[in-house]
């Protein structure tokens, strides 16, 4: 299969299992063939509750079937409290603010999901990276 190919095999899959998680989203880009950038991991429900892990292991197993190589910065997001429609949202997004994961748990998170260190640095922060059937996704 075509470097090419194997690329929009990938993301035309990583689609349908990302359609199957309503409530998870995650953003990554595909750059050279056989490569991807995660950007973004979240759950919409809830932090903690396992949906957002559930997910983005459906995702490396389609990505290992493909061959494809991740690469990420792990760092907390927080959701943007001043585009609330209102204040009940925003205490809703306020509380799931207070429950984020550090940047360490963060990197143990992913490191459990077979992302390692690359020597790298993203300003203070390390790069990660996850070959085709890392082992240790738990």
């Amino acid at each position: 299969m075509a470097e090419g190919e194997r690329t929009e095999g990938f993301e035309a899959a990583a689609a349908r299992v990302l359609a199957a998680h309503p409530g998870f989203e995650v953003w990554f880009t595909v750059g050279s063939p056989g490569r991807a950038s995660l950007e973004a991991v979240w759950s919409h429900r809830e932090r903690g509750s396992g949906v957002a892990g559930r997910a983005l292991r459906d995702l490396l197993r389609v990505a290992d079937r493909h061959g494809m190589v991740f690469t990420l910065v792990p760092r907390w997001l927080a959701y943007d409290l001043e585009e609330c429609a209102d204040d009940s949202e925003a205490d809703r997004l306020h509380a799931l603010n207070e429950r984020r994961m550090s940047n360490e748990s963060l990197q143990a998170w992913y490191r459990r999901l077979g992302f390692m260190p690359t020597g790298a640095l993203d300003g203070d922060h390390p790069v990660m990276e996850r070959s085709p059937c890392a082992r240790g996704m738990r």
